[in-house]
């Protein structure tokens, strides 16, 4: 339906990056410094009207809060700009400063646009609305905030966060894979140093007590945990106590998952994505839909608001051996969820409700040859059956869709 309207978009980048770049008059050659000039533009989103886009211009700049001493130190800053597609082109800058926002996305009465912005380190949820004021923060999620997603109504926002394993109650679904070993048969070191921040402010004990039902036996195996002993040289519980506290502060850096490679560094920490939802106003209360030791991702609303359909996987085996997720829907207050499609020797991602409801529309690749194998769009009844291919015959890999 809007397919006509992308052409001002791709017009758009085409003319930022010509214009960045052109730096040459007549003969004049092309610097390495002028790579620096170079924009490029990612996260597009359509107004829910068809008349607007907003997306995300990186762009290179000095470091303004550099403190390292180090002179034309660059760094990337990422900003939200907008674009009319009808009449006049007419772009604007949304945000401004020493910022990364990224991952807009409209209201669904096209009045504000939620993104991320770093706020104490993490990336949390915040809105702008378009008819005056600032910008504010609506998520202070204690592992980050990503992916957002309005509710149909407009009245809350569904978000994922990477949660690390030892923030995670109860047992793993798969057997250790060290012989001998059990889960949590060494002190929890990260969450003891965790409650000791929180419980010592301004050197005063106490000063935040831990707020729900469980407190006190928390408070209690929490403290049985303080007492351990870590010694390199005394029972083998204590050894294992030691070897733990030093694997906690990354000295060494164990590695236990076959996916450590980052774009930058290393990754010791095994982590799973949980979905979260928050009301649309400043500072809400954020509320966790799904737990344990299973990822929840690329979740999206059913129309009417009272379903959520994402990927998962229930783990058999160690995260890192399994390449598979499935198809999985629970309802909008994270009650029942279950699994809705197993596609055998299939990898389900991005699964999206039609507008109607009564189908889900999904990105799924070939497992059983991973390295060069397409991804493709399939389909599936919300109450489940048997998927159906929509690109079997299309010779490309299908990196987005609306």
């Amino acid at each position: 339906m809007l397919k006509g309207k992308y052409y001002p978009v791709v017009l758009l980048s085409l003319i930022i990056c010509v214009s960045s770049v052109y730096s040459q008059n007549g003969t004049e050659t092309i610097l390495a410094a002028d790579l620096l000039k170079l924009k490029a533009i990612s996260q597009v989103d359509i107004s829910p009207d068809g008349g607007q886009v907003v997306f995300v211009l990186t762009s290179m700049g000095k470091d303004e809060g550099d403190n390292t001493g180090e002179r034309d130190r660059y760094r990337y800053y990422r900003h939200l700009w907008m674009i009319d597609l009808e009449g006049p082109v007419s772009l604007g800058q949304l945000t401004y400063g020493d910022r990364n926002d990224n991952s807009p996305i409209w209201s669904p009465d096209g009045s504000q646009i939620a993104f991320l912005r770093e706020y104490n380190k993490r990336p949390q949820v915040w809105i702008l609305p378009l008819r005056g004021g600032e910008a504010y923060r609506v998520t202070d999620t204690e592992f980050g905030a990503s992916d957002p997603r309005w509710s149909p109504d407009g009245q809350r926002i569904l978000f994922s966060s990477m949660i690390p394993d030892w923030a995670i109650e109860g047992e793993p679904t798969w057997p250790h894979e060290r012989p001998g070993r059990e889960f949590r048969d060494a002190p929890n070191w990260k969450k003891i140093e965790k409650q000791k921040k929180t419980e010592k402010i301004d050197g005063q004990e106490e000063a935040e007590r831990i707020k729900n039902e469980n407190a006190d036996a928390k408070r209690k195996e929490d403290e049985s945990e303080v007492t351990a002993v870590a010694k390199p040289d005394g029972t083998l519980e204590e050894i294992r106590a030691w070897l733990a506290k030093n694997a906690s502060r990354d000295d060494p850096r164990v590695f236990n998952r076959l996916n450590l490679q980052a774009e930058r560094s290393l990754q010791t920490q095994i982590a799973f994505s949980h979905l979260f939802v928050a009301d649309a106003e400043p500072g809400a209360e954020e509320v966790q839909l799904t737990h344990g030791f299973q990822s929840f991702r690329g979740a999206d609303w059913s129309p009417d608001g009272t379903k959520i359909v994402c990927s998962s996987t229930r783990y058999e085996k160690p995260p890192g051996w399994n390449l598979d997720s499935d198809l999985w829907i629970l309802n909008a207050d994270g009650s029942d969820p279950k699994l809705l499609a197993d596609w055998e020797g299939y990898r389900i991602m991005a699964p999206v409700f039609s507008p109607d409801g009564q189908t889900i529309v999904f990105m799924t690749q070939d497992m059983r040859e991973p390295g060069h194998s397409l991804r493709q769009l399939a389909t599936v009844g919300v109450n489940g059956g048997d998927p159906g291919f929509l690109t079997f015959d299309f010779d490309r890999s299908v990196n987005d869709y609306v």
